[in-house]
């Protein structure tokens, strides 16, 4: 039974990676605090883990014979605890979402994370204007635009 519970979660975990690295979870990026219980490297390490997850299946079922299965756990699962290590503490930019990939080239990390900030107050409708790259740059850019206008107001407001 525990077996068949790492299979399921296995796909469990393939199956949200793939979907976020598709660009299609962008809620997951705008929820704020969200990497105190979730840290942001995980959702990089979903899919090496799903793998993790069903070869760890696979090496505890009838399928691989029993005296191979040390040299063979060996060799599939240190190469991927190791992945995942790597990705949890260093994510590639290539990795990220191709909407986000976006964002950050145009804007920058910091300015980009400011959009999806403000993104967040108003997230059932943003969803809907992102859905494809021209929303994407046209709602960046008018909220870059908003986010530069109310920094230029607050600085004349503040004393030096």
């Amino acid at each position: 039974m525990n077996i068949i519970f790492m299979g399921i979660l296995g796909l469990f975990f393939l199956g949200i990676g793939i979907y976020t690295r598709l660009g299609k979870g962008k809620l997951w990026y705008l929820i704020e605090g969200v990497s105190v219980i979730i840290p942001d490297g995980f959702k990089y390490v979903m899919i090496p883990m799903g793998i993790l997850c069903i070869s760890l299946e696979v090496l505890g079922s009838n399928l691989v014979p029993f005296d191979s299965r040390v040299t063979i756990g060996n060799a599939i699962l240190w190469p991927q605890l190791g992945i995942m290590l790597i990705l949890a503490v260093w994510q590639p930019s290539w990795l990220l979402p191709r909407w986000l990939r976006i964002l950050r080239q145009t804007y920058g990390t910091k300015i980009t994370n400011a959009l999806l900030k403000e993104a967040a107050q108003d997230w059932r409708s943003w969803v809907k204007r992102v859905e494809t790259d021209a929303g994407l740059k046209e709602w960046a850019a008018k909220t870059y635009q908003k986010l530069t206008e109310a920094s230029r107001i607050q600085s004349k407001i503040e004393p030096d």
